[in-house]
């Protein structure tokens, strides 16, 4: 497995590439360094096709003040977030020319303080009837896990790393349209759909995506 990036909130090295030897991988060509900027005019987790979890409160604007607390399961004293107390939305791509990485924001939209701890299940998803292309994305197995204490309004990221279609032979990738993402948020069995149309590798086991642990987002 080989880095790909650092961030600056908390130390975290992310890998892009495989958790078995059966995935086809690529060698990226740069590393982001800094914590994404916070969510603006992201595209947002709207209605489709596997969009099960609907926010269960108005959204926040505020200013991030979350906490976060090396390792360990979430505390007793602060109820983890479910699907429903959530809002996921896409911040914008950057990367190589080959190599993508894009920062998924989930903000707490309940009136209540939650704890988000670990990774969010990530897949890629097409059609109407919102089925599953290629593999769920790989864990970033690197990437310290933490705790972090969102409240309402606060914003927390799991930076999702991708591979272009174009770097695999098409017969090899078996290329097609996708509309989005089906994510989970850590420990829940209801999952949102976050749209984002692009292209992805419809053969098994190869082009599979990579997913760091959650952090909270720095305060600006």
């Amino acid at each position: 497995m080989r880095p790909l990036l650092l961030l600056l909130a908390v130390p975290a090295v992310f890998v892009a590439g495989c958790t078995t030897s059966s995935h086809s991988t690529a060698t990226p060509t740069s590393t982001p360094t800094t914590a994404p900027a916070a969510p603006t005019s992201a595209a947002s987790a709207s209605a489709g096709p596997v969009d099960t979890g609907t926010p269960s409160g108005p959204a926040k604007t505020g200013t991030p003040t979350g906490t976060k607390s090396s390792g360990g399961a979430a505390g007793t004293a602060t109820p983890r977030c479910h699907t429903g107390d959530l809002k996921l939305t896409l911040g914008r791509r950057g990367g190589s020319t080959d190599t993508k990485f894009q920062p998924l924001y989930l903000t707490n939209v309940a009136d209540r303080a939650c704890t988000l701890h670990g990774y969010p299940g990530v897949s890629v998803v097409a059609g109407d009837d919102g089925h599953q292309v290629g593999d769920a994305f790989d864990r970033a197995t690197f990437n310290p896990k933490v705790t972090v204490t969102l409240a309402p309004g606060d914003v927390a990221y799991a930076i999702l790393a991708t591979h272009d279609v174009g770097m695999f032979p098409a017969g090899k990738c078996k290329p097609v349209s996708v509309r989005g993402y089906r994510v989970y948020p850590p420990d829940e069995t209801k999952s949102i759909f976050v749209a984002g149309a692009t292209k992805a590798c419809s053969a098994k086991g190869v082009n599979v995506g990579n997913v760091a642990a959650i952090l909270i987002h720095p305060v600006d």
